[in-house]
């Protein structure tokens, strides 16, 4: 598990992250952040412009207030950030056992708070109503991939990592509670 400090490496470019710091207002919440220009958070209620749900909400450095729909962050909330590489360095906020994720049909972009395990334990939960697990490694900028009854050699990774971030496809609602 992650010690005193959580250290998240970011790709000059686009980089996938886990908001561990303290809930707060945008853009100033992202002060751990090198420079940034952009940050896109998945709402998979929003509708988007198809009239089907899941679309991003945005929040730009240097743009005026009214340019942004993402206007405060929380503590586990995940998102894109467009900007300079590096390592952000932050306190673990230890995150409670028992923390419920509500997961929507479609994507869902989430940060797992449980203790270390294999995907089909650690999604237990949710066993039959998700079809992919992924995750996107900023450093190389390259999606992995987790199939739910494949054999262990057909996947990327076989387990979900604590403070870690993932997107899961469900093909209908439920619920994770991370212990």
């Amino acid at each position: 598990p992650p010690g005193a400090v959580v250290v998240q490496t970011l790709a000059n470019g686009w980089s996938n992250v886990a908001h561990l710091g303290a809930a707060g207002p945008l853009p100033t919440a992202f002060t751990y952040l090198p420079p940034w220009e952009s940050a896109y958070s998945w709402d998979p209620t929003k509708p988007a412009f198809d009239g089907r749900s899941g679309a991003y909400r945005r929040a730009f450095s240097d743009a005026p207030p009214f340019i942004n729909d993402w206007t405060a962050v929380a503590t586990y909330d995940t998102y894109w950030v467009y900007g300079t590489g590096g390592n952000i360095a932050v306190s673990n906020p230890n995150p409670p056992p028992g923390r419920v994720v509500s997961l929507k049909a479609g994507w869902n972009n989430f940060v797992y708070t449980g203790t270390t395990k294999a995907v089909a334990d650690a999604l237990s939960e949710v066993t039959g109503k998700f079809t992919q697990v992924l995750q996107y490694e900023n450093p190389t900028g390259k999606w992995l991939s987790y199939l739910p009854g494949q054999p262990r050699f057909g996947q990327d990774f076989g387990g979900l990592f604590k403070l870690k971030v993932y997107w899961i496809y469900m093909t209908e609602a439920g619920s994770i509670t991370m212990n």
